[in-house]
């Protein structure tokens, strides 16, 4: 739904929030946490997290609660 009509899904594919502060579990790894996202949005192939993973030199073994405020950015954006 978007303004409370529904929404296209390949439009909705191509929106996304971000909000200031995100609030995680913290158990998961930075993987398992962009996995979900990936398929919230539709499906995100795991080749594209990856490249984009290495392009940030992002570590996705991590726990997302050891990360540094800094690199949460880098797993949210």
């Amino acid at each position: 739904m978007l303004g409370g009509h529904p929404c296209d899904p390949a439009v909705r594919a191509r929106m996304g929030y971000l909000p200031g502060e995100l609030v995680l579990e913290g158990r998961d790894r930075a993987a398992d946490y962009l996995r979900f996202l990936g398929r919230v949005r539709g499906g995100v192939p795991a080749a594209r997290i990856e490249a984009l993973a290495e392009r940030f030199d992002a570590d996705l073994s991590v726990p997302m609660r050891r990360l540094s405020k800094g690199n949460r950015q880098k797993i949210r954006r």
